[in-house]
């Protein structure tokens, strides 16, 4: 390479081209680098910009109706990703935009340090729902860790629960619930959760766990929001946070079909890498 490129220098300037106009700060030889820079930079934007279109055509195949809140990692800010962005945007439409306390975000998802991170949401109290979200925890914590939930004197919530060393659906802070299976970290789980009124079910990487559960879910008591990697109080929170990172969090006022419930696993696969526990 070296006998090249003087090979390539000598023939320059038996050419008539002084060395300085060859070497130079704004010789040949560098606006040639920066010209190959300048095209490698604009393809690797233009690879970005397709990467972006495909993956909205996926995040448009989950089930749409019912859909009050869509997190994704990647596109937290809609448009992109953006590793300094404060708030979680709502794919949904609904605006119900995520405000981190904390938390940092890592290419793909958003970590949780299991000391005081978390990210709050607003008030969303249904009566029928269905909770998904896409997470790797780091540790299980004595107790409760939660996912996602609003569980005060009511409510709804995914919770890694140390008791049963699984994930669990919590219904109105009740743990008669609907479990997964012998949860382990660092391992990538896609979670869905949903109640009718008749039927708690939860799906773990497609594998699904129900049973019968009459009653309404109990509105929150103090106006609790609904929040990310804690169990809140009001608007605010310090118990019960999470060692992990989530990667996306849908949340449904009714209860999807078995069958909605696992078109959404199908592309949860594909975009996050789940792998299934049942192959």
């Amino acid at each position: 390479m070296v006998a090249l490129i003087i090979t390539v220098i000598i023939l320059i300037i038996l050419a008539g081209v002084s060395l300085n106009l060859a070497l130079g700060q704004n010789g040949i030889f560098q606006k040639s680098k920066e010209a190959v820079d300048k095209y490698q930079n604009a393809a690797k934007e233009e690879k970005e910009q397709l990467d972006l279109a495909a993956r909205d055509l996926m995040l448009d195949d989950y089930v749409q109706d019912g859909l009050m809140l869509h997190y994704d990692a990647v596109k937290n800010t809609k448009n992109g990703h953006d590793k300094n962005a404060i708030q979680w945007y709502d794919l949904s439409g609904n605006n119900n935009n995520g405000t981190l306390h904390e938390a940092t975000w890592t290419e793909d998802g958003l970590y949780f340090d299991g000391i005081n991170d978390w990210v709050g949401i607003g008030q969303m109290d249904y009566e029928n729902i269905t909770i998904e979200a896409v997470i790797k925890y780091n540790k299980i914590a004595e107790g409760e860790t939660y996912i996602v939930g609003n569980c005060q004197a009511g409510g709804y919530g995914l919770v890694v629960w140390n008791t049963k060393n699984a994930i669990i659906l919590n219904i109105n802070n009740e743990y008669d619930a609907a479990y997964g299976s012998n949860s382990q970290s660092n391992v990538k789980y896609s979670i869905s959760g949903k109640y009718n009124q008749k039927e708690i079910a939860l799906f773990e990487n497609g594998k699904k766990d129900s049973k019968e559960k009459i009653g309404k879910i109990t509105k929150t008591t103090n106006n609790t929001i609904m929040a990310l990697g804690t169990n809140p109080f009001k608007d605010t929170s310090d118990v019960s946070f999470l060692n992990g990172t989530i990667y996306s969090v849908r949340i449904y006022n009714r209860a999807l079909t078995d069958d909605e419930v696992m078109q959404n696993y199908k592309i949860d696969k594909m975009l996050y890498g789940v792998e299934d526990i049942n192959e």
